[in-house]
């Protein structure tokens, strides 16, 4: 668990860098050899007709910026 009422991480801006600068799909294919989807939410895409917005992506860049 992650606790985000302290320091550093009770930023959201630092909670979405750190989400921002993990390239999902590349551990899924390198890691994990395309055995499992990217995941981006708790809750997978397809669960009981679930389907999660993107919000976010791989961005270095951005999350630097954040």
């Amino acid at each position: 668990m992650i606790n985000t009422t302290k320091p550093p991480l009770d930023d959201v801006r630092v909670r979405r860098a750190l989400s921002m600068s993990v390239d999902r799909e590349l551990l899924n294919e390198t890691v994990l050899e395309n055995i499992m989807a990217p995941a981006y939410f708790l809750t997978p895409p397809g669960t009981v007709g679930y389907e999660p917005p993107v919000t976010f992506a791989y961005d270095p860049d951005q999350a630097k910026a954040l």
